[in-house]
């Protein structure tokens, strides 16, 4: 399940509207590039019965459509287990860690990505100056 922003996902999520249409297990999986502050939030909300698994992708549509995102996935090794079946039809799910991790290790890559796309590309120093030659 994809859902926008940080103000998007817990209206989403907590209005009961989503637990109807997403994994028959119980299991809620935003895929979308969400805050971990907001995940832990949402977390703390949820009913009991529903457990919240969190795979942010790198990746757009043209890779979602040839099955190559790699996938993040924040989940207990058990939770994982049930939802990598299903997250491998888009790509590669790796697990990163326990409930959160996903959105937390998607915020380091963009982090990585920003930084790389920002450095500059030639030299970053003047070539030494001339000295002008005495005649």
């Amino acid at each position: 399940m994809a859902i926008g922003p940080d103000s998007d996902i817990s209206g989403t999520l907590t209005n009961g509207t989503a637990f109807t249409s997403s994994y028959p297990t119980g299991i809620q999986d935003p895929q979308s590039t969400v805050g971990p502050a907001e995940i832990r939030s949402l977390a703390r909300r949820l009913p009991s019965n529903v457990t919240l698994v969190v795979s942010p992708v790198r990746g757009s549509v043209p890779a979602a459509t040839e099955g190559r995102l790699i996938i993040y996935v924040g989940a207990t090794d058990a939770d994982f287990e049930k939802v990598r079946p299903l997250l491998t039809v888009l790509g590669t799910p790796h697990h990163v860690g326990g409930p959160g991790a996903g959105a937390e290790t998607k915020v380091v890559v963009n982090l990585t990505l920003g930084v790389t796309m920002a450095a500059p590309s030639g030299p970053t120093s003047s070539p030494a100056p001339t000295r002008p030659t005495s005649s």
